[in-house]
C-alpha cells in the first residue's frame, strides 16, 4: 500500500483568547502514543477503510500536554481516545482503522497545563474513503480563563459626632472647690446610637463622668487637663470626638479677708486650722472629704461623692476606688496586723478597712447584701458586704495551705462580686481553705455567712 504524505501550514489565531487550527489528513499510516476505545462496525477488511491524522500547532504561549478526541460516524460508529503531547512540539495524531463512510464528525477538546487555556473545536461532516486520503480542515478555538474578579462593597456611611463647645466655670478653684463642666456636641446623622459622653482627668474626682454636665473637685493643686470623649457607637477608631479644657487647682485662697498670705495667711482671721490642705479622708463608703481653701482661704474640709460604682478607700492617700481591685498589699504569707478598736469591730492596718467582728450565718447572698446595709456598729451606718479581694485580703495561706482567718468564721462566707460566667452566681470565701468559691446564689438552699466591711 502507498503512504500518501500531505504538508499543511496551520494558520495561528490572532484573538486575545487565542485560536489555534488543526489539519485533518486522511492516511493509511496509524499513528503511535494514543489510546482509544471503538463501538459500532469496525470489524471491515483494512481495503476497504481509512485513517484520520491530526496535527493541531497551538497559539504562542499555550502549552497543552494531553489532548481528548471523539469521532462519530455512520452505522454507530464511536471512537474516542487521549492523546499525550507532553514530549512534542504540537498536538498531532493519527486515528487508524476508519470503516470508509460518510458522515464522520470529529471532535477535539485540549486543556493548557496551568488550566488557564480551554479549547475545543468539531469539524463539518466529512467522508472517509477507501485507500484514499481526505483532508477535513478542523479549528479549534482557545479560550483564556478571566484572570481578574470582582469585589463587592457593602459599606455603611456615618457622620461622627461633633463637640461644639466645652465649658468650665469656674476655671480656677483651691482645693476641694468644685468645677462645673459643661460639653456640647452634635450627631449630624443622629446614628448609629445616642451620643455618649466620657470624662477623663488625671487627678480630682468627677461627680458623674459619663453625663454631658457633671461637676469636678480639685484634689492634687496644679493645672489639670480635662478631656470629654463623645461617641455615636461607631466602633471605627478616630471616629469619637473628643475636646479638653485645662483648669487649674490652686494651693489656697486668691487673697480676699486672708489677705497676702493665702490660706491660713499672715492676718488670714483663721483662728486654727480644721486640716492640712490636700489631705483627703473618708467620711463614708461613698463619699470623700478633701481639706481645701475655703473663701477666706482657712483650710476646711470639703465632702465630695464617690463617682458611681467607687467606694472611698482609706489606705492612705484616702480616695474613690473601684472596689473590685486591690489598692493595698495582700497579707504576706501567713502573716497580717490589725487594730481591735474595742468596739466589736476590728481595721486592719494593711487594708485600713474596718471589719465587722461578729457576722450573721445562714444567710442568701441578697439576705446577706440586705444584712450589711441595715447593719449600724459603732456608730456607723455605711456596711457593706465586702468584695471578692476584699474578704480574700482578711486570710493568709501558710506553707502547708491552712487558711488563717482574720475574721471567726466556720465555713464560707459571701461577697458583693458577681462570677463573670454566670451573673446569678457570686463568689464566696472558704475560710476552712482560704480559697474563692462560686456558688449560686438563686438557689435558697444556698446559705453562708455574711461579714460586713466599711
Amino acid at each position: 500500500m502507498v503512504k500518501h504524505t500531505h504538508s499543511f501550514s496551520c494558520l495561528k489565531g490572532t484573538a486575545a483568547f487565542g485560536v489555534a487550527c488543526l489539519a485533518v489528513l486522511g492516511l493509511t499510516v496509524v499513528g503511535a502514543g494514543s489510546c482509544s476505545q471503538t463501538s459500532g462496525d469496525a470489524s471491515r477488511n483494512a481495503d476497504v477503510a481509512g485513517s484520520v491524522q491530526v496535527a493541531l500547532e497551538p497559539a504562542p504561549g499555550v502549552i497543552i500536554n494531553s489532548a481528548a478526541y471523539v469521532l462519530t460516524g455512520p452505522g454507530g460508529f464511536t471512537r474516542s481516545g487521549s492523546v499525550d503531547v507532553s514530549h512534542s512540539t504540537t498536538l498531532s495524531f493519527v486515528v487508524g482503522a476508519i470503516p470508509a463512510g460518510t458522515g464522520y464528525v470529529l471532535t477535539v477538546t485540549a486543556i493548557s497545563t496551568d488550566a488557564n487555556v480551554s479549547c475545543a473545536g468539531t469539524s463539518a461532516p466529512f467522508t472517509v474513503m477507501p485507500g484514499l486520503a481526505t483532508i477535513v480542515p478542523l479549528g479549534l478555538t482557545c479560550h483564556e480563563a478571566s484572570q481578574t474578579g470582582t469585589v463587592i462593597i457593602n459599606g455603611t456611611l456615618n457622620i461622627c459626632p461633633v463637640v461644639d463647645g466645652i465649658s468650665a466655670s469656674p476655671a480656677q478653684v483651691a482645693l476641694g472647690g468644685s468645677i462645673d463642666l459643661t460639653v456640647t456636641a452634635h450627631d449630624p446623622d443622629h446614628g448609629p446610637s445616642s451620643l455618649a459622653y466620657a470624662w477623663t482627668a488625671t487627678t480630682g474626682v468627677f461627680s458623674d463622668a459619663a453625663g454631658a454636665q457633671t461637676s469636678f473637685a480639685c484634689t492634687v493643686a496644679g493645672p489639670v487637663i480635662l478631656t470629654a470623649v463623645v461617641s455615636d457607637g461607631d466602633p471605627q477608631p478616630g471616629c469619637a470626638a473628643t475636646s479638653s479644657v485645662t483648669v487649674t487647682c490652686a494651693a489656697g485662697g486668691a487673697g480676699g479677708s486672708s489677705g497676702a498670705g493665702g490660706a491660713g495667711g499672715a492676718g488670714g482671721g483663721c483662728a486654727s486650722e480644721a486640716c492640712t490642705l490636700g489631705d483627703t479622708r473618708c467620711l463614708s463608703a461613698g463619699s470623700i472629704q478633701i481639706c481645701a481653701a475655703d473663701a477666706t482661704g482657712c483650710a476646711r474640709w470639703t465632702t465630695v461623692a464617690c463617682p458611681t460604682g467607687e467606694v472611698c478607700e482609706r489606705h492612705a492617700p484616702a480616695a474613690c476606688a473601684d472596689p473590685a481591685w486591690a489598692a493595698w498589699p495582700l497579707p504576706g504569707d501567713g502573716s497580717f496586723a490589725f487594730t481591735d478598736n474595742m468596739d466589736t469591730t476590728f481595721t486592719d492596718d494593711t487594708t485600713d478597712l474596718m471589719w465587722q467582728r461578729l457576722g450573721q450565718n445562714s444567710l442568701s447572698q441578697s439576705q446577706a447584701a440586705q444584712y450589711c446595709r441595715d447593719l449600724i456598729v459603732a456608730g456607723y451606718d455605711d456596711w457593706r458586704l465586702p468584695t471578692l479581694i476584699e474578704l480574700l485580703s482578711t486570710t493568709a495561706i501558710f506553707s502547708n495551705g491552712e487558711a488563717v482567718p482574720f475574721l471567726p468564721v466556720n465555713g464560707a462566707a459571701w461577697t458583693a462580686t458577681p462570677v463573670a460566667a454566670d451573673p446569678t452566681s457570686f463568689w464566696t470565701v472558704d475560710f476552712l481553705s482560704g480559697e474563692p468559691l462560686p456558688l449560686a446564689a438563686l438557689s435558697s438552699d444556698v446559705k453562708y455567712w455574711a461579714h460586713c466591711v466599711r
